[in-house]
């Protein structure tokens, strides 16, 4: 928050909403009511306006003139819900993203509030993001994933590669010469589009991780033709 060190007659505003200003460079020029003296206004870091509440003729008293923020750090707030705070801790790795997904960055919680917010009655995380790309807009909604727990799987596949077959239950289609053949298999634990293959698969071979539905189709098409 910017204000006049004295009241005066504001003569001349420099800066627009949303224009990028250095430390240090004129905002407004203000006449002082005291020595009738011009002096300058002027911004202590630099960043971005985000608000500008003064036209030129303005009389300036103790009110803002203008909000400047550095937004090449910004931080990413989240609620935690009572259900979840025995699992949430500070340090942990929150994989931060927006809402339909098109951009995510990893982070680790830097503070968790030891209160909670008296309308949503949950605890506040904060994540530092570094914000250089200007990907991260103040005020979009976003989501987080905290990892809670980690575990090494010797073998995984993409989530989208699994299909489920009437006589095989779960299956991955599996590369067998120029065909690919439905591999049964059991699956561990799921994370982030990755499942865990306890059994069915083994390490090196190559499957369909994408458009395993149109290979499942083409497979019944083909048995559906046999049996006629």
């Amino acid at each position: 928050d910017i204000r006049a060190r004295f009241p005066g007659i504001v003569r001349s505003v420099k800066v627009n909403l949303g224009e990028p200003v250095e430390a240090g460079q004129i905002l407004a020029v203000i006449e002082a009511n005291d020595s009738l003296r011009n002096y300058n206004v002027t911004s202590p870091i630099s960043g971005v306006v985000l608000q500008r509440a003064t036209n030129t003729g303005d009389v300036a008293s103790n009110q803002r003139l203008f909000v400047i923020a550095d937004l090449s750090d910004v931080w990413a707030k989240f609620h935690v819900f009572p259900r979840d705070a025995d699992s949430v801790q500070n340090g942990q790795t929150v994989r931060i993203h927006t809402l339909d997904d098109d951009a995510s960055e990893q982070g680790k919680i830097d503070m968790l509030f030891p209160t909670a917010d008296a309308l949503s009655q949950t605890q506040i995380a904060i994540i530092v993001l570094d914000n250089s790309t200007h990907i991260w807009k103040p005020g979009m909604t976003i989501e987080g994933d905290v990892t809670v727990s980690q575990k090494q799987a010797a073998i995984t596949v993409r989530e989208s590669a699994l299909q489920k077959m009437e006589e095989f239950g779960d299956v991955v289609f599996v590369q067998d010469g120029q065909n690919y053949e439905p591999r049964p298999v059991m699956l561990g634990n799921k994370a982030n589009g990755i499942v865990e293959i306890v059994d069915g698969i083994k390490a090196g071979e190559t499957y369909v991780s994408e458009g395993s539905f149109i290979v499942k189709s083409d497979i019944l098409k083909s048995t559906a033709a046999h049996s006629h």
